[in-house]
């Protein structure tokens, strides 16, 4: 596991509140995975989903991006909680706010990159719980 991003201190009001809300949309974003995967996992060991269970549960990440799972259930979960992210970092970070946490910031400081940098990163995690335990 990699070494945690130094953490400094914000000053600006909107820096802050929009660090909060990607931060609170990344903490609900990854159970939303887990429990999306984890019932079509279950679903599949029940004899309920049939096929390949990679593409019925997971789905794909690719350089462009995610491939949803072709079970429409867990698709429609995890696409579900994705926009619940993307709509909150929208709506609580401006432009400039998200500009002021750094270039560096995961998805380069757009609502739209660092929404898509959560999703990669919740897929990556609930991959590798759901890999552990089932």
């Amino acid at each position: 596991m990699s070494t945690p991003k130094r953490v400094d201190y914000l000053r600006d009001s909107a820096a802050l509140k929009c660090q909060k809300a990607v931060g609170k949309a990344a903490a609900k974003e990854l159970p939303s995975f887990a429990a999306a995967i984890g019932d079509c996992i279950d679903r599949v060991n029940a004899g309920a989903v049939t096929g390949d269970s990679q593409a019925q549960c997971f789905g794909a990440w690719t350089q462009s991006g995610p491939v949803s799972p072709t079970d429409l259930k867990t698709g429609g979960n995890i696409t579900k909680a994705a926009a619940k992210a993307l709509q909150s970092i929208q709506t609580k970070c401006s432009a400039t706010a998200l500009a002021s946490l750094g270039s560096s910031t995961c998805g380069g400081g757009t609502a739209d990159g660092v929404a898509s940098c959560i999703q990669c990163a919740s897929f990556a995690q609930t991959a590798a719980m759901i890999s552990d335990t089932y």
